[in-house]
């Protein structure tokens, strides 16, 4: 009893399913708490070395750019020989980069540290988990619950990082984030389902088949319309990312408005951080109430809201239902210039954003398929660092040009466009 109840809170398809959802939660957790157990301490890290600020701007800028192309990649590994040894290389690549960190002596080395983060893709990987072990009906409630995980993680992972590094040293913390990465690896191994044989593309998905790499529906499907050999064969095929996003439709037009639609929320985040001591005439503890405040408003959104939208109304319909209702809230951020108001800003902002993340992440995994449903997300993921890279450049320039009036109605028009998309799809 208890445990079918547990299938149905985290969206598994049968009970036969619930332990790889079990396993990809812990994998959220523990990447979560170990990359916010080093973000605390990362700045005084830097500051150690001799660095600056800006140095510390291009350490983060570099994290982005390499995450930007390693999504893509790591989806199509999802795809090709299951999400879960995704989650190993995934894990592997975050303690690389946690155990290059702690050893780091010099910039160089410092930077050379986010390398590894190309593979550094635990919350893709267990997305691509969750679609392989859900139904298309409880997919975008599955993939919300993964927010309870990486929030726990995150919450715990901030306060025991400035704790310890308080007791010890700021690379004891990153070398405790490494060790903690590199030692699910063998845990995921040891309860990865055993491979099955090809299975014929009309037959029912299996566990096994899912998970398997000798599927030949996954391996004729990817390969044939990627440029790969008739009958599929081993290999990423990677110009299968490319035939994904111009051959579906569907999974175009979903990029395409969340592009938009992100990049509005990207250059509102962006411009808060910026404008929270002139403008708004908030203290750093204050802005630091806002962004746990936003933190705690998406595990909500995401645990309560996204199942009840998705239970009464298509996915396509939540989706452009939410980033129409985003253009008068932009609209109204536009024009605040309090604490207080911006308090009040904030809930419907970061609700819409979070299930704007969700659901258009289930219905990107729909959109390609069983066989492609990991490239989908990596490359939903791709946009999404793609929108953070541009927007800090791009909310400085706008606020100086037009204040918070202008970033705020720049990003509800992005937003209308979006939505405009999103009704074109249906």
């Amino acid at each position: 009893m208890a445990g079918g109840a547990l299938a149905t809170f985290l969206g598994a398809s049968s009970h036969t399913d619930l332990h790889i959802l079990l396993l990809a939660h812990a994998n959220v957790f523990l990447y979560a708490f170990a990359f916010w157990l080093c973000q605390p301490v990362l700045p005084f890290l830097v500051q150690s070395l001799g660095a600056d600020m800006v140095v510390f701007g291009g350490l983060k800028t570099a994290f982005a750019a390499i995450q930007l192309v390693g999504s893509p990649v790591m989806g199509r590994v999802c795809d090709r020989w299951g999400a879960l040894y995704a989650l190993n290389a995934s894990q592997a690549g975050s303690a690389a980069c946690y155990l290059l960190l702690a050893y780091a002596s010099s910039i160089p080395l410092l930077l050379l540290s986010q390398a590894p983060a190309v593979l550094q893709h635990v919350m893709m990987a267990a997305q691509a988990a969750v679609a392989a072990c859900s139904t298309m009906e409880a997919r975008s409630r599955g993939l919300g619950r993964l927010s309870l995980s990486y929030g726990l993680g995150m919450v715990l992972g901030s306060a025991g990082g400035g704790a310890l590094a308080a007791r010890s040293s700021h690379s004891a913390v990153a070398l405790l984030a490494g060790v903690l990465s590199l030692a699910v690896v063998p845990l995921n191994a040891a309860l990865l389902p055993p491979a099955a044989p090809p299975a014929a593309p009309a037959q029912t998905e299996t566990e096994a088949s899912r998970w398997s790499t000798a599927s030949e529906e996954s391996s004729s499907s990817s390969s044939s319309g990627a440029g790969g050999k008739p009958g599929g064969t081993p290999g990423l095929h990677l110009s299968g990312i490319g035939h994904l996003a111009r051959a579906n439709t569907a999974v175009r037009c979903v990029l395409a408005a969340m592009l938009c639609v992100g990049f509005a929320l990207s250059i509102q985040r962006a411009s808060l951080s910026m404008l929270a001591p002139t403008h708004f005439g908030m203290s750093v503890e204050q802005l630091g109430l806002i962004m746990s405040l936003a933190g705690v408003l998406a595990v909500l959104t995401n645990a309560f809201l996204v199942g009840a939208l998705t239970a009464a109304a298509s996915d396509a319909r939540v989706l452009t239902c939410t980033a129409a209702a985003l253009v008068p809230v932009l609209v109204v951020y536009a024009y605040t210039s309090t604490f207080e108001q911006l308090l009040c800003v904030l809930v419907p902002l970061a609700a819409a954003s979070t299930v704007l993340y969700t659901v258009s992440t289930a219905m990107l995994s729909k959109a390609a398929g069983a066989q492609d449903a990991g490239t989908a997300i990596g490359l939903s993921h791709a946009v999404r660092t793609l929108c953070d890279l541009a927007s800090p450049a791009t909310a400085g320039y706008l606020a100086q040009l037009g204040g918070v009036p202008g970033v705020g109605l720049c990003s509800a028009a992005l937003a209308a466009v979006g939505a405009l998309l999103l009704v074109l799809l249906r």
